[in-house]
């Protein structure tokens, strides 16, 4: 029971799940710890859906009719530029500057996700508008969680 909820709990932080496959982890019952989260996502797809989610979180005060000039209408706006940005330093197939790995990346959609989803509680405005940043939220954090965070290679097209 124990070893389930640890790999269930590791295995939803990315950077976990490569470092700990099949590692002794704290004694023989971990040794087996295996991640059990499908990466569906290809580094490819991840890097439209960044530019997309940028775009959609810049433009989402205006699409769901919630500005109002405070921390509601900038984190979104700020978290959206912030996504384009480091997606262009991102060493993957639609990064234009290559400097940031992608594990990082993952990290920080996970990070970003995260705080985008809570920030109606956060800064107090859950009682105005939540829906929009709860939503995009936990889908940035889905898809990090589901990202293969490795390069497909052409053998691996093949079979």
């Amino acid at each position: 029971m124990i070893s389930s909820s640890l790999n269930h709990l590791l295995c939803v932080y990315p950077a976990f799940c490569e470092k700990w496959y099949g590692i002794g982890f704290i004694s023989g019952k971990f040794n087996q710890l295996k991640c059990k989260i499908m990466k569906i996502i290809s580094r490819k797809a991840h890097g439209y859906l960044d530019y997309l989610v940028g775009i959609l979180l810049i433009a989402s005060p205006w699409l769901f009719n919630f500005y109002a000039g405070g921390a509601e209408s900038w984190l979104p706006i700020i978290l959206g530029a912030g996504t384009i940005l480091y997606s262009l330093f991102t060493n993957y197939e639609l990064g234009m500057i290559k400097l940031m790995d992608m594990r990082t990346h993952l990290v920080m959609d996970f990070a970003a996700g995260a705080f985008l989803a809570l920030s109606p509680w956060i800064f107090g405005f859950a009682d105005m508008v939540f829906v929009p940043h709860l939503v995009i939220g936990l889908g940035e954090i889905l898809v990090a969680i589901m990202t293969n965070p490795k390069p497909v290679s052409q053998e691996d097209l093949l079979h």
